[in-house]
Order: C-alpha cells, then structure tokens, then sequence
C-alpha cells in the first residue's frame, strides 16, 4: 500500500466501524415486524371465528302486546248531491203521534161546521204532527183567516163593551150567516147588553135587545125568559122580587 492510499484506508475502516451497528440493529427489526404481524393475522382469524351471532328474536310471548284498534265500518253510501248543492240526509217521513189523527179530524169537523175557533185550536193542537202537510197548512190557514176576522170584536166583548162589538159583529153576520162564531157573539152580545139595562131598570131598551138576540137565534130560551121579563117590568115599577132577581143575574159565559 503507498503512502497515499494509507489514509484513505484507514478512513474506510472507520466508516465501516461506525455503520457496522446500524446495520446490526435494522436486521434485528425485521425478524420483530413478523412476529407482530403474525400476531395481529391470528387475533383477526379469532375474532371472526369466536364472535357471537346475530340475536335471535324475541319469543312471540315476550313482545309487548299492542291494543289493536276497533275496526270502523266503512261510512254508508249516500246519493250524490246535485251540483253546487250541499249533501243532507233526507228526512223519513214518520207516522202522526198518537191522538193526532183523532185531533185533526175534530179540527176538520169543526171548520167544516164553521166553528173556526174551535177549528184553528184543534189544528193547533196537532199542527207539529203534519209539519209538510199541504192540505192541512190550507184548513189551517183557512180556520185563521175567519178568526182574524173576529178577533177585535171578541175583545171588545171580553172587556164588556157591548155596544161597540156589536156593529162589528152585525157586519161580519151579513157577510156570512153561517159563521158559528159570529152568530154566538152576536146573540150573547146581545144579551149581555140587554141584562146590563135590566140591572139600571132601563127595562125597554133591555127588551129591545133580547129582541135582538132572538132576531139571530129565535130557539134562545134564556132570551126568551129575559125578554118577557123585560116587558112585564116596563109597564109597572119593579118589586122586591124583580130587584132581587136583577141583582144576581149574570152575562153569559
């Protein structure tokens, strides 16, 4: 070896030296990465062979038990509605209550009679049971009109003023003598205004008025009697007797 090359040597020795360790220590890692490596493959391995399954289901008998629902029958069939017109049920016609048929027929009877106060409170009276009823809206109808008629001289009646039903009454008369009603406040009006003279010993004008009644009703039997009365006082004074007769005599109900 020249002296050149001496140094040169010497300084790959060294470096030698030093890296002999290094090279040591990485070829003991390699023999260390395998183990770990093989560790690791065996604990995987286990793992899916040892894991535990998917849970089974519960039992029938331990899931919780639901209520079910009642079921709801399905909604009835209605008809269609016509267009533009809302849906209602349709009314059942029903048969009258009891004792209605009965009351309609009295009504009837009556208005066929001419008794129309009688008429219009028996229809009244059984009006809620034929609420669509167009022959009896009619009868009805026809039994008011007649005691709208009547109405203010019944009033005047009711309040004792006699002389100015009176007029009212003798109108309606002559417009129809087969008015019941009218012909029955006319003959008590009448009457009632022929006992009030007899009560202020106006004894002829109380035998005009009874004279009256029977014009309308000549089969009266108490105008008869107050009448003739009437006539026997209106020649002489009245007694004892005629004053205490007077003084107890009542109007007609």
């Amino acid at each position: 070896m020249s002296p050149r090359e001496a140094p040169a040597a010497a300084l790959s020795a060294e470096r030698a030296e030093r890296e002999a360790p290094t090279a040591k220590r990485r070829r003991s890692w390699i023999p260390l990465g395998a183990g770990a490596a093989l560790v690791v493959a065996i604990g995987a391995g286990l793992y899916f062979v040892l894991r535990p399954g998917p849970a089974a289901p519960p039992a029938e008998s331990a899931r919780p038990q639901t209520k079910r629902r009642p079921e709801v029958p399905p909604p009835a069939e209605t008809a269609p509605a016509a267009p533009g017109t809302a849906s209602a049920p349709i009314p059942v016609p029903s048969a009258p209550p009891p004792g209605a048929d009965a009351k309609r027929a009295e009504a009837e009877a009556a208005l066929a009679g001419h008794h129309y106060i009688a008429a219009l409170t028996a229809f009244n009276l059984c009006a809620s049971a034929y609420p669509a009823d167009p022959g009896f809206r009619q009868e009805m109808g026809q039994a008011a009109d007649r005691v709208g008629e009547i109405s203010p001289a019944v009033k005047l009646y009711n309040d004792g003023d006699y002389e100015t039903a009176l007029p009212i009454l003798w109108r309606l008369y002559q417009s129809d003598h087969q008015n019941e009603d009218v012909r029955s406040y006319l003959v008590r009006a009448y009457y009632d205004l022929g006992v009030l003279n007899l009560q202020n010993n106006l004894f002829d004008k109380a035998s005009r008025s009874f004279a009256d009644a029977l014009g309308v009703d000549p089969g009266d039997a108490l105008a008869k009697r107050q009448k003739a009365f009437a006539d026997r006082y209106s020649r002489k004074p009245p007694d004892l007797l005629a004053r205490i007769y007077v003084k107890y005599l009542r109007p007609r109900p």
